[in-house]
C-alpha cells in the first residue's frame, strides 16, 4: 500500500498537529513510526477493524501490535485505543506515555490482568472499558490511580448480582 505510506510519512511532517485520528490496516500499521516527528501531539486515535487483522489470527507474517510501532510522543495526553488488537502485553509500552491523562481500551483483548499494568500512569484521570475488558475483578486494580475521576462503560447494562459489584 504505497498510498497509504505516503500519507502517513505526510502526516508525519505536520509538526505543529495536536491531534490525530486514524483508521489503521494492518499493511500501514507499520508505517506508524513516520509519526515520530509529531512531538506536539497530545490527542491520537487509532482504530483497526477486526477484518483488517483476522490475517493476523491465520499465521500471516503480519504483526499486529500497534503500540510497537507507535514512536515516542512526548506531549501524548488521550490515547483511544477501541476496535484495535491491543492485549495485556501491549500495556507495558502504554505506560511510556508519562503525560497520559485519557485512555480508551474498550473493544481491545485487554483483560482484568492488563488493568493491572496501568499502575504507573499517575497522570491518568480518565479510562474507557467495557465488560470485554474488565470485571469487578479487575476494576480493583484501578484504585492504584489516584488521579482517576472518570470511569466510562459503555456497556454496563449487565446484572451487578452476578458481576461482583453487589
Amino acid at each position: 500500500l504505497p498510498v497509504v505510506r505516503e500519507y502517513l510519512a505526510a502526516i508525519g511532517k505536520l509538526k505543529q498537529l495536536e491531534r490525530l485520528r486514524l483508521s489503521i490496516w494492518t499493511d500501514s500499521s507499520q508505517d506508524l513510526a513516520s509519526l515520530s516527528e509529531l512531538t506536539n501531539l497530545k490527542t491520537l486515535s487509532l482504530d483497526m477493524p477486526p477484518f483488517a487483522y483476522a490475517a493476523e489470527d491465520s499465521g500471516s507474517d503480519r504483526n499486529p501490535h500497534l503500540l510497537g510501532r507507535l514512536p515516542a510522543l512526548p506531549q501524548l495526553e488521550e490515547l483511544d485505543l477501541h476496535n484495535t488488537p491491543v492485549g495485556d502485553d501491549d500495556l507495558d509500552l502504554v505506560i511510556r506515555y508519562k503525560r497520559l491523562r485519557a485512555l480508551d481500551l474498550s473493544s481491545t483483548a485487554v483483560s482484568d490482568a492488563g488493568l493491572a499494568k496501568l499502575a504507573p500512569l499517575a497522570s491518568l484521570e480518565e479510562l474507557v472499558v467495557d465488560q470485554r475488558v474488565a470485571t469487578a475483578a479487575g476494576l480493583k486494580w484501578l484504585a492504584r490511580l489516584k488521579r482517576l475521576r472518570v470511569i466510562h462503560i459503555p456497556d454496563a447494562d449487565y446484572d451487578a448480582t452476578n458481576s461482583g459489584l453487589s
